[in-house]
């Protein structure tokens, strides 16, 4: 019962707390990876492995690390669109071959159409931009 198991339920994340009170920096970075690969809230892998959450947050304080946020998702849906007729209207003259895309609608009436090639990390941001801005 007084035995501290190494590895979270079912996480895979191997990991044993340096014995003694003090960690050193790398005892904390290696905590501190093991804590957001396990996927579980930090509390709750910090009570797993015997010690309290609090020795997470001062390390990632001194250490200037930022506690990770956790995956928000957006609702998507998705639409076929008969791509001719979609290119047609986009400008994009007849005879042209037709490219995929694809409509990303964001809120209830903001859709930003993203064609092969495009910029994930502009894609990104025009996301947050348009999730912010008000309507």
């Amino acid at each position: 019962m007084g035995e501290k198991k190494s590895e979270s339920q079912g996480t895979g994340v191997k990991w044993e707390p340096p014995r003694g009170r003090r960690w050193s920096e790398s005892d904390a970075r290696a905590g501190l990876s093991a804590a957001r690969s396990s996927g579980m809230r930090l509390s709750r892998f910090a009570r797993e492995h015997g010690f309290h959450v609090s020795r997470l947050y001062w390390w990632m304080k001194a250490l200037k690390e930022q506690p990770a946020k956790p995956a928000a998702f957006l609702p998507v849906q998705v639409v076929r669109k008969d791509a001719p007729s979609a290119h047609r209207e986009g400008g994009v003259p007849r005879g042209a071959p037709a490219l995929p895309t694809v409509d990303v609608v964001v809120g209830s009436n903001r859709v930003v159409r993203v064609g092969r090639g495009f910029d994930p990390g502009l894609l990104r941001a025009v996301v947050v931009a348009l999730e912010t801005a008000p309507c």
